[in-house]
């Protein structure tokens, strides 16, 4: 993406509600809504254009994620030990 080319944020959701019970006063609603919004980001000087990059993760990131992978690697070598 070239500096200061302007990109699109899209926001959609939906929502579903009822109430009442087995009568006929029960009612129940749904909607579905969705907005775009248009951005050009630029530096505080205003004129100075900003790249717009997507998001890599952290290093932590990945500590959180692989952390419970090797510590349950860990416990499960440790049970086999005990038992063979």
């Amino acid at each position: 993406m070239q500096l200061g080319t302007p990109f699109f944020v899209i926001y959609s959701g939906d929502a579903m509600s009822s109430s009442g019970g087995p009568s006929a006063d029960s009612y129940s609603g749904y909607a579905n809504l969705d907005m775009s919004t248009q951005f050009s980001l630029f530096e505080a000087d205003g004129v100075t254009p900003v790249a717009v990059v997507s998001a890599a993760p952290e290093p932590a990131s990945y500590l959180l994620i692989s952390s419970p992978v090797i510590v349950f690697a860990l416990l499960r070598r440790l049970s086999w030990q005990r038992q063979g």
